[in-house]
C-alpha cells in the first residue's frame, strides 16, 4: 500500500458543498488515471479517508476489469485492445 500512496500524484475532485468528492486518481508514473466507479466524499480525518480512497480505487479497478472481460466476449479482439 505505501507504493500506491507514493505513486498517487493528484486526486480529481468534484467540489460540491463543504467537502469535495473524489472522482478519480492520477498517478505520478506515466499518464495513468483510475476513474472511480462511484464518487467518494472526503469525510473525517485524512488518515481515514486515505483508506477509503484505497478501498474505492480497488473496487473501481475490480469493476473496470469485470466490464472489460464482458466486452472482450462481445467485440473483436483488436478493437478490445485498442
Amino acid at each position: 500500500m505505501p507504493k500506491i500512496i507514493s505513486a498517487c500524484e493528484t486526486l480529481e475532485l468534484l467540489k460540491e458543498g463543504v467537502r469535495p468528492f473524489v472522482k478519480g486518481l492520477h498517478s505520478c508514473v506515466g499518464k495513468e488515471y483510475v476513474e472511480f466507479t462511484r464518487e467518494l466524499k472526503l469525510l473525517g480525518k485524512v488518515e481515514c479517508y486515505m483508506q477509503d480512497i484505497l478501498d474505492c480505487m480497488r473496487g473501481s479497478l475490480k469493476d473496470i476489469a469485470v466490464r472489460s472481460i464482458k466486452k472482450f466476449a462481445e467485440i473483436d479482439k483488436y478493437d478490445w485492445i485498442c
